[in-house]
This record gives C-alpha cells, structure tokens and sequence, in this order.
C-alpha cells in the first residue's frame, strides 16, 4: 500500500543502519528521512539521525529479497527543530547507490 506521497510503505522485516566511517563522520548533524529505492519502487525507510559519534537510526524495513538498493536521505528541519542542542543540519539530500546489504533476517 503506497503512502501519501506515492512511496510504497515500510513492510515488516529487516531494519537497516547506517554507519559514518570514522574519518567521513557528518560534521553537522545529518537529520532527514529515509527512501529506500529498490526494483523500481521507492520505500518509506523512517527517520535518521547521525551526529558526531551518535546514531539514531529508525530505518527502513525491506522485503527479503532485496539485497541491493538505493539509500537517500532528505533533510528534514522539521524533525531537526524538535531536538535539544541542534542549531544546523546538512542542508542537501544524501544519495548512497548501491548499496548491499548484509541481511541478517534470513539464513544465508
């Protein structure tokens, strides 16, 4: 079932975290929400935050035989006014391509 905004909705099943290499760590808070694209459809995935060292992740769940897809990040100032202590944000999407995951939700 498609959401509001046409992306197909979050399915239960694996959830995905992103993790900054130490030396690419974000040096403004990356505060967005998540679009998986996989097979031709895109994926409401949640939202991310990233600061420094702290991750917040509440990302996408995906069906099972997605292993390779498509991760964007589009800032979100809404979400980024509601927490204590942060005054910026990076300010233009985040596109990760191809992507593979590491699927622990299912036996190998």
């Amino acid at each position: 079932m498609p959401t509001a905004n046409g992306e197909a909705a979050p399915l239960p099943g694996t959830q995905l975290d992103i993790k900054w290499e130490k030396k690419q760590k974000p040096v403004v808070p990356v505060i967005g929400k998540v679009v998986i694209k996989a097979d031709g459809k895109k994926y409401a995935g949640g939202s991310y935050y990233a600061s420094g060292d702290s991750y917040s992740p509440k990302i996408a769940t995906l069906p099972p035989d997605i292993k390779i897809a498509d991760v964007v990040i589009l800032p979100d100032a809404a979400d980024a006014e509601k927490r204590v202590g942060v005054d910026r944000i990076w300010g233009l999407p985040i596109e990760l391509k191809d992507v593979s995951f590491e699927r622990l939700d299912q036996d190998k």
